[in-house]
């Protein structure tokens, strides 16, 4: 009898998946959480291809650079879903804003981007969609969500994580 020998499972598979928290802090102190689920799109999962290959070709910029943010990620309310070949934001973008990475020393295959909506950003504007922000202009992750109605009382401390896995 032939013994079959399984080098690998070809049915595990590696993922890049992440989690956006977010902390509205009140100008009286008091906050409150939310968490959304995010989509690393296409363009990020090639840059992650592209680094592990070393096919980056001139200047090494699959790096996350930025934060967009923008106000026509619903319609009607609902979130809209985000396909997997997105290049931008459904809308224009109302916010940029530059990122601090932080790679988990417990899990290192983690790393979280935070950035702040500060009390003066997006006054009286509604916040519903974000991306990150390849410093090549191409989108790693998007999101979509029901709406924050920024007002000058809130600011918004958003930590977008994701985990290879």
């Amino acid at each position: 009898m032939e013994q079959q020998v399984q080098i690998f499972n070809d049915d595990v598979e590696i993922a890049s998946h992440g989690k956006i928290f977010c902390t509205v802090v009140n100008e009286d102190g008091s906050f409150s959480k939310m968490a959304v689920r995010n989509k690393v799109l296409l363009s990020g999962r090639t840059a992650l291809a592209k680094s592990l290959a070393n096919q980056i070709g001139g200047d090494f910029n699959f790096y996350i650079a930025r934060v967009l943010f923008g106000s026509s990620g619903t319609v009607s309310g609902a979130p809209r879903f985000v396909e997997d070949n997105r290049e931008g934001l459904f809308g224009p973008v109302t916010l940029t804003k530059p990122v601090v990475a932080t790679i988990d020393s417990l899990t290192p295959s983690q790393v979280t981007f935070t950035t702040t909506v500060t009390f003066n950003d997006l006054i009286g504007q509604a916040i519903n969609e974000m991306a990150l922000e390849m410093a090549t202009g191409d989108l790693f992750s998007m999101a979509t969500f029901g709406d924050i109605n920024k007002t000058a009382g809130m600011q918004l401390i958003f930590n977008w994580r994701l985990s290879m896995v």
